[in-house]
């Protein structure tokens, strides 16, 4: 993987291509719902179809957290 810093993050992947692969990486068909669901939460839902290089550092951060709790238990 790529990690999960911010600064790390794919360019040219959108946040939604960015839940996929980390999903796929963890053996998942799909991102969590629950995770999803924390993107509209926390105001990155206008953003997942945005190309992570586009993106504000803050959205990028948000973005690193959600990251990292793909496929994790609650």
């Amino acid at each position: 993987g790529y990690g999960c810093a911010p600064e790390s993050l794919p360019g040219l992947l959108t946040p939604r291509q960015c839940f996929a692969v980390h999903a796929a990486a963890k053996g998942l068909a799909a991102p969590d719902a629950e995770v999803l669901a924390l993107a509209t939460d926390v105001g990155l839902a206008p953003y997942l179809d945005a190309f992570v290089d586009t993106l504000s550092y803050g959205t990028r951060q948000k973005l690193a957290i959600l990251l990292a709790f793909v496929g994790e238990p609650r």
